[in-house]
């Protein structure tokens, strides 16, 4: 699926490339992807192992930490770039950015995920989690049809993000 989705936006973006000139690709900018490469891969292990013993000490399922503070951290870098992106007025990457990053993670790292092993969802997750996400997707799908995402929009999100929260770490 993510394949057929890059093969998509490879289609659609030739046609505008053609219009702008690309940039050649150097080797410090291979070697700093490398070495980011790197950087993301220990770093994923050391956050993954910190949040099993923070799930430990608190006596909670590693899900439920895993879809409130893992999945906080992980956005954290796309919540910079877009609102960077935002305030340059370049609306169309910080939307792209959040995309991107969704379409990504729950198809590449699910699907890597699933290569290595079962991926099994916990009763935790899919009695709430799952279907909040779905509904929450479809919501965002409906209310971007103008294009646009107001302030009441990104409100709304936000309060149902906080409500999300509460629910699943038992405090709601």
């Amino acid at each position: 699926m993510y394949g057929v989705y890059v093969a998509y936006l490879l289609r659609e973006g030739s046609s505008k490339a053609t219009r702008q000139a690309r940039a050649p690709l150097a080797l410090r900018d291979l070697l700093l992807v490398g070495l980011s490469a790197v950087g993301v891969y220990f770093g994923a292990d050391w956050t993954v192992s910190s949040l099993q013993g923070l799930a430990a000490g608190l006596g909670v399922p590693n899900a439920l930490v895993a879809v409130t503070l893992l999945a906080l951290g992980t956005t954290l870098p796309e919540l910079v770039v877009s609102l960077a992106a935002a305030r340059q007025g370049k609306a169309s990457m910080a939307v792209g950015n959040i995309l991107g990053s969704c379409v990504f993670n729950a198809l590449v790292v699910l699907g890597i995920g699933a290569v290595y092993g079962t991926v099994q969802a916990p009763p935790e997750l899919t009695g709430f989690a799952l279907p909040f996400v779905v509904g929450a997707s479809l919501l965002f799908y409906l209310l971007v049809q103008d294009r646009r995402i107001s302030s009441w929009e990104g409100m709304l999100f936000l309060v149902m993000y906080v409500l999300f929260v509460l629910e699943v770490s038992g405090l709601a």
